[in-house]
């Protein structure tokens, strides 16, 4: 799990250490920056909530570049976003990213979308590796 937030890192760990994980570590890093993480070393790459802000897209490509290459070949990536519809809380609509959004980032790297679930006011898109 990476995150910029030690907090954030520091919980998890705890949280992992407590329930006795062994296949999950936590490190604060920048998702916009080289990921120190050896290749094809991580089996699912989850980004919750983040593709929505302007300093995350303009790195777009580096970061899904980098997310391919940390990602094993039978690894998913999957994508949590808020849905791109009117709503009380979260990022205003003008920034929110439809799934087919997320497709567009993804794709010049060789991520090809495998599904979408939609939720009340979310969805998770998931990705593989293409050829």
């Amino acid at each position: 799990a990476l995150d910029t937030l030690e907090p954030s890192i520091s919980r998890l760990c705890e949280i992992v250490r407590q329930d006795g994980v062994t296949n999950l570590v936590g490190q604060i890093c920048d998702i916009t920056a080289p990921i120190p993480l050896a290749a094809h070393s991580v089996d699912l790459i989850l980004l919750s909530t983040v593709l929505h802000i302007k300093a995350v897209q303009d790195h777009a490509k580096e970061m899904f570049s980098e997310f391919r290459g940390i990602l094993r070949t039978d690894g998913t990536l999957a994508v949590l976003e808020c849905q791109k519809a009117e709503a009380n809380f979260g990022p205003p609509l003008h920034l929110r990213l439809s799934a087919e959004d997320v497709a567009e980032l993804a794709a010049p790297c060789g991520f090809v979308r495998s599904s979408v679930t939609s939720f009340e006011h979310t969805y998770l898109a998931c990705f593989t590796p293409g050829p």
